[in-house]
């Protein structure tokens, strides 16, 4: 297949020369691994900067691993957990292979986010012992009714915040009412390592995540429950070298997400997200449309060498069938997943694309 003129996604991670002199570190004091000096400087530069007073960073090999250490660590066993129906699958499967059982609901057809009428029909229907959220696109807004929503109810929030950490800007994460989030620094997000993750959490609830990263090791020796997910020496080097790096690469995210929003005002049938806080992580640029075939558009635009993406399709309940509980409706999330596409949103070291994107981008809606 001949490779787009504006492709989906275009990594930005340092460069060696930027990173190198930070590894360099691990040859005088023979770590590598197992949350070492370079990842705790991280674990501290990341706190300071994302997280409210009383909350630590813990690093972790990918957001998968740190969301199932986070459940691992909240939960036991057979409880079941609410989820949107509309995530990425590692939300889903991290609630698996902590030996809980999803259960999907459905989400709020003006921010894509989990619907709390939903969710609270749902708690009239089954018990749940708890929510992932999911900060769709790593699009950040304010969550206060769904924290007070879960707190008076007494179920443990984790929001799958999985493309989300974006330039200093984004407000504090966390709060008192002890809500745990966790971060990709994938490839394909903004704040791009390669591999690895990111969970922020009270200080006694990241004592417990970094357990069960480390297999569930007690300091005895004994352990329960736990997986291998720490973050390594070397992609902890990166990632110190990209918090110098990343306000640039959001703003420049930033400044395509407001032309898609000017440009898609005048398409026809195509509704944009709105209230998104300044900061957020533009991994992509989601559109729904409505009344028009996101297959079609999809063809029409890698016919003018623009790659784009459905994202998240299909929905939880129509990837994984009937073995779901399905207590509610799940029309929003289901019919948003048929008719959303993700366009391509670029870093500062791709800005010389722009406008040829948007150029191209005004022939396929002409």
């Amino acid at each position: 297949m001949e490779k787009p003129a504006y492709p989906f996604i275009i990594p930005d991670i340092p460069r060696t020369s930027e990173w190198i002199p930070v590894y360099e570190r691990v040859f005088e004091t023979g770590i590598y691994a197992n949350f070492g000096p370079i990842s705790r400087s991280l674990e501290t530069s990341l706190a300071a900067r994302y997280a409210v007073s009383g909350y630590e960073a813990v690093t972790c090999c990918s957001a998968t691993q740190g969301l199932l250490a986070a459940l691992l660590a909240r939960f036991d066993a057979g409880m079941n957990i609410a989820l949107p129906n509309f995530t990425f699958a590692a939300t889903y499967h991290a609630i698996r292979l902590a030996g809980l059982n999803p259960v999907p609901v459905d989400i709020d057809a003006d921010t894509l986010e989990i619907s709390i009428e939903s969710l609270a029909e749902a708690m009239g229907k089954m018990t749940l012992h708890g929510v992932v959220s999911v900060r769709p696109f790593g699009l950040v807004r304010d969550q206060s009714h769904l924290i007070a929503f879960c707190r008076d109810r007494r179920l443990p929030l984790t929001f799958d915040a999985a493309a989300s950490l974006g330039g200093a800007s984004l407000p504090k994460f966390g709060s008192d009412d002890g809500e745990v989030e966790v971060f990709s620094l994938h490839a394909t997000k903004v704040f791009a390592i390669g591999e690895g993750g990111v969970i922020l959490a009270p200080a006694d609830a990241a004592v417990e995540i970094r357990k069960k990263l480390n297999f569930g090791f007690e300091a005895d020796r004994r352990y329960s429950t736990g997986t291998n997910g720490k973050m390594d020496e070397l992609h902890a080097a990166i990632a110190l070298s990209q918090l110098g790096r990343v306000d640039e690469m959001q703003q420049a995210r930033e400044e395509i997400a407001h032309r898609y929003d000017s440009f898609f005002a005048s398409v026809p049938g195509a509704r944009t997200l709105q209230g998104v806080t300044r900061g957020s992580g533009w991994t992509m640029y989601p559109v729904v449309f409505e009344g028009q075939s996101a297959d079609e558009i999809v063809r029409k635009a890698q016919g003018r060498g623009i790659e784009t993406r459905r994202y998240y399709w299909p929905s939880v309940s129509n990837a994984v069938g009937a073995s779901l509980p399905t207590p509610v409706s799940l029309e929003v999330s289901n019919r948003v997943s048929n008719q959303i596409v993700c366009f391509p949103v670029y870093s500062a070291n791709a800005g010389n694309l722009r406008d040829g994107l948007f150029e191209a981008l005004g022939g396929l809606f002409a």
